[in-house]
């Protein structure tokens, strides 16, 4: 048994650098999803309100 355990230490800190980037990804595409989505929303509704309403809707 010459070849080496790699340690406990070495082994968490490869699963927080393999664990970390995929964790803060999703993070970052759901609320990039969310903030994108919020906006298209806010976008379609005052699309529907100008179709309601007529144009000029932004300044009553």
């Amino acid at each position: 048994m010459t070849k080496r355990q790699p340690s406990k230490q070495a082994y968490k800190r490869w699963l927080v650098y393999q664990i970390l980037p995929v964790l803060w990804g999703t993070i970052w595409q759901i609320s990039v999803n969310n903030w994108l989505r919020l906006i298209f929303q806010a976008g379609q509704d005052a699309i529907n309100k100008k179709a309601r309403t007529g144009p000029g809707f932004l300044w009553q």
